[in-house]
């Protein structure tokens, strides 16, 4: 199978992994022991499996920057304005962000009838969620996206958009000293407990989705976007002379992201993975080419991932909301449950991606981006 210019399609498998694990930090009741029975928060929970799969956060970032680097570095300016591209990322992002609000208003209507939530804090994160901006809140522990968590992610890879279009066509040493800063501001603020990090969340960098963490985000996000643009203008003067396999390359961030390292290494673990380990690995898969079987089945997975991360939280409260009385069968068998589960979220992100997505955004760049010519690029990491 021949790999169209604008394509990775062994970046495409790996950030299909990416979302599967992601799943697993926040269907709790599938890959939480106890969950189920419990109620245990998944944040908070160290004997969740596939611990370290929170970092799939920081290497969808890394992806990120990668692709907008190729797709978009030597167009903001010329081709295509500032504001275009902006518009652009929001255009990618929001349809299928819509649609888990829709699921998230049937839960939250739950809710309130029950009283789980009040009328006027429903309304705030209703009209905040709609233009997808964090919630106000007077509790710093309080979700900044509280109908869909994993949003957190989503608005900071619009804040690093943002920084992006000014900087896309800066020089290399630039863009060192900028991922080199950020590096050394986010390993000083995990190893002093600053900005969010060191709460009570369970992993070193498992923070950012909580008021208390707007700067443990912020330089998430910071680092490894721009190391991701860093890492793509390196491979692009100098492409790895090493063919990686594509199935190795999979391999290797699902050990990553499935870790479970002595509490006494995990904050080197977390930091050496994120600074060093993703992006090497984003360096090297760049280069493999998949055929055949395998380069349909990463095409495919990587198209409905962004789908897979956005919907997978509403879809989980709305499952455990129809079939939480069967919490005692889910007990019994929760990682069969979380299979079927996120096979059935794959499904519903695939015919959203098709039916949903492409359609609305092709229509919404044709109607708001000069002549619409950003919708032929179809590169999306989250998809952060």
């Amino acid at each position: 199978m021949s790999r169209p210019e604008r394509s990775f399609i062994t970046l495409d498998g790996l950030r299909a992994v990416a979302a599967f694990f992601v799943i697993t930090i926040h269907a709790p009741a599938f890959f939480t022991p106890g969950a189920a029975a419990t109620g245990v928060d998944p944040s908070a929970a160290t004997a969740r499996l596939f611990f370290e799969s929170y970092l799939a956060v920081d290497f969808f970032f890394v992806l990120s920057g990668f692709v907008l680097c190729h797709a978009y570095a030597r167009r903001i300016g010329c081709d295509l304005s500032r504001l275009d591209f902006i518009k652009t990322r929001v255009i990618r992002l929001y349809p299928l962000y819509a649609l888990s609000f829709v699921f998230s208003l049937i839960v939250l209507h739950e809710r309130v009838a029950t009283g789980e939530t009040g009328a006027s804090s429903a309304v705030k994160n209703v009209l905040f969620g709609v233009a997808f901006l964090p919630a106000p809140s007077l509790s710093s522990s309080t979700f900044l996206f509280p109908l869909n968590g994993p949003a957190w992610s989503l608005f900071a890879e619009l804040v690093a958009n943002v920084a992006f279009c000014f900087v896309a066509e800066a020089g290399t040493v630039t863009l060192v000293a900028m991922a080199a800063a950020a590096g050394c501001a986010l390993s000083a603020a995990v190893l002093l407990g600053a900005l969010g990090f060191g709460d009570a969340d369970a992993g070193a960098l498992n923070h950012g989705f909580r008021w208390s963490a707007v700067g443990a985000s912020l330089l998430r996000v910071a680092f490894s976007f721009f190391a991701g643009v860093l890492t793509y203008r390196m491979w692009s003067r100098r492409r790895s002379s090493i063919a990686l396999p594509p199935w190795l390359a999979v391999a290797a961030l699902a050990a990553a992201l499935a870790a479970t390292p002595p509490p006494a290494l995990q904050t080197a673990y977390d930091l050496a993975v994120t600074l060093f380990v993703f992006p090497v690995l984003v360096w090297a898969a760049a280069s493999s080419t998949p055929s055949g079987a395998t380069a349909r089945l990463f095409a495919a997975l990587g198209a409905a991932s962004y789908g897979v991360y956005v919907l997978q939280a509403p879809l989980y409260d709305l499952t455990i909301a129809v079939f939480g009385k069967w919490r005692a069968e889910i007990a019994s068998f929760p990682f069969a449950w979380g299979l079927v589960f996120i096979a059935f979220v794959l499904g519903v992100a695939t015919v959203a991606d098709k039916w949903l997505d492409r359609p609305i955004r092709a229509a919404l760049s044709a109607r708001f981006v000069a002549r619409g010519r950003a919708a032929a690029t179809d590169e999306i990491a989250l998809g952060s």
